[in-house]
Order: C-alpha cells, then structure tokens, then sequence
C-alpha cells in the first residue's frame, strides 16, 4: 500500500523537478548553516550540516535511480532510455 503511494508519488514528478527540489534543498541548508556558523548561533545544526547534506545527497542518488528506472519499459527499450537517462543524471547531480 504505501510502496504503491511511494511509486504512484514518484511516477508523477519528472526527474527534472525531483532535481531542482533537491538541489534547492541542498542549498538552503548549506546557505542556512553558513548563516548560522557566522552569526556564531545553532552549534548543534552547524555540526549536523555535513552529516545532513551527505544524506539528502544519498537519498537523492536513490530517489534519481528509482525515478530512472519506474519510467522504464523493458518492451520498449529505445523510447524508454531518456527517462532513465534523466533519473540517472538526478542520481550523478545529488551526488555531487
């Protein structure tokens, strides 16, 4: 039941949107940790930052593969290889 909500989820947001919310997510909490660590605030949060942005980075490779790999038809492999192509780049570009 939920697997099939997490699959329906997914099926519909391009691999394109899905990498634009991660890439903004990644950035707000590197912007927010810097503005912190400057206004010498949230030591608990500033530790926690790399730990936070190397998840969300993990979870995005997953979340991109995934993407990728529902939007793939093994009987129709030439029309299907740009959706994962697109995921797989939402997978190499959250790494990063």
């Amino acid at each position: 039941m939920l697997s099939e909500y997490l699959e329906g989820s997914l099926s519909s947001i391009s691999a394109n949107s899905i990498t634009e919310l991660f890439l903004w997510l990644l950035i707000s909490f590197f912007v927010f940790a810097l503005v912190l660590k400057n206004s010498n605030r949230g030591h608990g949060f500033t530790q926690y930052t790399p730990t936070l942005l190397t998840t969300l980075g993990i979870l995005g490779t997953f979340v991109g593969i995934v993407s990728g790999l529902l939007g793939f038809d093994v009987n129709n492999i030439d029309q299907s290889i740009s959706t994962l192509l697109a995921g797989l780049k939402t997978a190499f570009i959250t790494s990063l």
